[in-house]
């Protein structure tokens, strides 16, 4: 299954906005909602977050997505149950960090 969060601040990409549309996702345009698109049933989920999300969204894990709000990062599972947590204070947009292999240890 691929999964595909799609934002909603601004526009896609003429390229991007396209794959989508083969795809046979059709865009939303009344609602600034954060949903994950599951490119499989084309069923979009809802985040439970009722507040506008403004900003970017990153994964950070296979059930989880991150993005900014109110001077904060938060995390929102992303099969849309469950509340959202606050996951770094301070900060405004999510930047996950991915290892291709383990970090060695420090010798």
């Amino acid at each position: 299954m691929l999964k595909v969060a799609v934002p909603n601040k601004g526009t896609l990409s003429e390229p991007a906005a396209e794959m989508l549309r083969e795809a046979g996702y059709r865009q939303r345009h009344e609602s600034r909602d954060l949903t994950v698109l599951d490119l499989a049933t084309m069923r979009e989920t809802p985040i439970s977050d009722e507040r506008s999300v403004d900003d970017q969204v990153e994964w950070l894990d296979d059930a989880h997505v991150l993005y900014g709000i109110d001077g904060a990062v938060w995390k929102a599972n992303a099969d849309g149950t469950g509340e959202p947590q606050r996951y770094i204070g301070r900060a405004d947009s999510p930047a996950a960090v991915r290892w291709s292999a383990p970090p060695r240890a420090q010798t």
